[in-house]
């Protein structure tokens, strides 16, 4: 997560900031994108960058939360359940996202395992348990659940199925976008819905 310093800042800065970051990982391998960069596109000295982000990670991870939440947010409020679990359907995210931000989203297949490791199992967990306890709890509302399902469990294993899925796509160099969204549905569909949903 950023400083709290960098919430400080006034709108247009902090805008500056995201802006020169999404551009640098667009056009860049995450390897090869610099903070000197990020900096001098942003028009601040590198010296501020580390006042405000701890490493090129947090900044990062920082970055992808807000696009993934704006989405899952949108999806929720138009009733779209984006949390993948049964009768899954291919949701068009561009709706919801500029056009850079989609470019940016889809650098996550990129990233180095540690990264999405920071996101999966670091500071991000609880948000992420947090969005995904939202649609599993309309699950349940809804009649669609078994009885008696241990949600803190289901929520891990769900969190922790989606970045072994990854993992799996980055080990094998699966890079098509349907292949992926294939790949994850099945599992769901076939494998973790088929003990918690009822028949």
């Amino acid at each position: 997560m950023p400083k709290s310093t960098f919430f400080n800042l006034s709108e247009e800065k902090r805008q500056r900031i995201i802006d020169a970051t999404i551009d640098e990982f667009i056009e860049n391998s995450y390897e090869n994108v610099l903070i000197s960069n990020i900096a001098k596109r942003s028009s601040i000295p590198v010296g501020s960058f580390y006042q405000y982000f701890y490493d090129k990670d947090d900044l990062y991870l920082y970055l992808f939360f807000e696009i993934d939440l704006k989405i899952l947010e949108m999806c929720y409020a138009e009733n779209v359940n984006y949390i993948h679990l049964k009768d899954n359907v291919n949701i068009d995210i561009s709706k919801y996202i500029s056009e850079k931000e989609l470019a940016f989203y889809d650098t996550w297949y990129y990233v180095p395992y540690d990264v999405m490791r920071k996101f999966y199992f670091g500071e991000y967990d609880n948000r992420l348990f947090d969005i995904c306890r939202r649609s599993m709890e309309k699950f349940q509302q809804e009649g669609k659940l078994i009885d008696n399902v241990d949600f803190e469990y289901l929520l891990y294993i769900y969190v922790t199925s989606t970045f072994n899925i990854y993992m799996y796509c980055k080990k094998n160099k699966i890079e098509d976008e349907k292949k992926r969204i294939e790949l994850k549905n099945t599992f769901f569909d076939t494998i973790l819905a088929y003990g918690i949903f009822k028949k």
